[in-house]
């Protein structure tokens, strides 16, 4: 979107944080530039775990490990109904309590960073303006 905004004909495949923050035009413009960086600083935290997702077509932490464990394990060849049903209750908290865990996190991470990237649109939509006029 900078690159487009900024009309700097980089080439798509080219673009990439770096190529963008050392721009001249983008330096000039100080706020946006401290925008882009700011939401490329709060992504770095994150950037492993996609990187894991893309390249190794898996991500598994050490509590969704655990769950996996759980559900390995068929307990309905098990002679043993009240132990059946413990496990079932067990493993059934313990993916609750996981995913209220999870559903936390991931709706923090992104209320942050919904805050980070509005405040850029909000800059780079002036910036189009301020070039939209200066074309015209």
């Amino acid at each position: 979107m900078v690159n487009a905004v900024f009309h700097l004909c980089i080439s798509e495949e080219n673009v990439g944080h770096s190529v963008i923050v050392s721009n001249y035009k983008v330096q000039h413009r100080k706020s946006i530039h401290s925008a882009i960086k700011r939401v490329q600083k709060y992504l770095k935290d994150y950037a492993q775990h996609r990187h894991t997702l893309i390249h190794k077509h898996s991500y598994m932490d050490v509590k969704l490990k655990k769950i996996e464990l759980f559900y390995l394990h068929d307990v309905n060849n098990s002679s043993d109904d009240e132990w059946k049903k413990r496990v079932k209750s067990f493993r059934a908290n313990y993916l609750r309590d996981f995913i209220a865990e999870k559903r936390a996190e991931f709706r923090k991470v992104n209320n942050e960073l919904f805050l980070k990237v509005d405040e850029l649109l909000v800059l780079l939509c002036e910036e189009y303006e301020r070039q939209k006029k200066i074309l015209l």
